[in-house]
């Protein structure tokens, strides 16, 4: 009996690594069967759905996987993808928390 409760609460203790893991794989063929650059684009995006609803990424780690995901597939330079998350919005909205603290 106690081996079938090990079983069951080690399947669900681990669904966060699942997630991560096969979600980039089962939505693989976008990248490497599709091959443009908007079915590599729809990765992230998917990608980045999946991880936001799962909660099994951190979403400040998710959130930030655009500016890693978009320059490696060829989407967007480095300095276009970090022009979008740094505009002047952006920057006073950081600017005013830090002079909150």
């Amino acid at each position: 009996m106690v081996v079938g409760m090990m079983g069951e609460g080690s399947l669900l203790q681990f669904w966060k690594t699942a997630t991560t893991v096969l979600a980039p794989i089962l939505l693989c063929p976008l990248v490497f069967y599709v091959g443009t650059s908007e079915a590599r684009c729809g990765f992230v995006i998917l990608l980045m759905a999946v991880f936001w609803v799962t909660d099994a990424v951190p979403l400040p780690v998710t959130a930030l996987l655009p500016v890693v995901l978009l320059p490696l597939f060829g989407i967007m330079t480095t300095d276009e993808v970090c022009v979008t998350y740094l505009k002047e919005s952006n920057m006073m909205f950081i600017g005013s928390l830090i002079v909150a603290i």
